[in-house]
């Protein structure tokens, strides 16, 4: 079981005297360099050291560091991969990236006449939620130029018949 903390709250509010010694800590304090909390005890397996690590196709992610080694931090379970999962990881990552190699992101090439850019699918989902946007708010605003048409033209119509 692991507790996840900022540094200066687990220290000043939280602290170890109650924990059970199979807990380990996941502290975070950003600014610090990887694995080196300002909290610090044997405990702390985990330091997330940022908010603004940087994805190709995701964003702004938070990084941690982990200082001991994975097999102790999920508690000795078995940590490989089974064939099966392994191959549906890869699959995963080729669609996402648009690469039939891992650990390459060239993402997937733009249509003719498109922008000639490589793009990841989360990168087309985010355009197009981009462009749905701001094609919406193109429709609204010709739909008030058109509700202002008909009132000009309402109005001409009336001035012309005497009204």
């Amino acid at each position: 079981m692991a507790l996840y903390s900022g540094a200066s709250f687990f220290a000043s509010h939280i602290n170890e005297h109650w924990m059970d010694s199979d807990i380990i800590l996941w502290i975070a304090h950003y600014g610090r360099p990887p694995g080196q909390p300002s909290y610090w005890s044997p405990r702390v397996a985990i330091h997330q050291y940022s908010q603004t690590g940087q994805v190709p196709g995701i964003g702004t992610v938070d990084l941690s560091y982990a200082m001991w080694p994975l097999s102790l931090i999920v508690d000795g379970e078995d940590t490989e991969l089974t064939s099966e999962e392994h191959d549906m990881l890869v699959a995963i990552w080729q669609f996402l990236s648009g690469s039939t190699v891992v650990g390459e992101w060239p993402g997937w090439p733009t249509w003719g006449g498109g922008t000639q850019e490589n793009l990841s699918a989360t990168d087309y989902l985010r355009r197009g939620n981009v462009e749905t946007r701001q094609t919406f708010n193109e429709v609204k605003s010709l739909q008030a130029d058109v509700a202002d048409l008909k009132a000009l033209v309402t109005q001409w119509v009336n001035t012309q018949s005497g009204q």
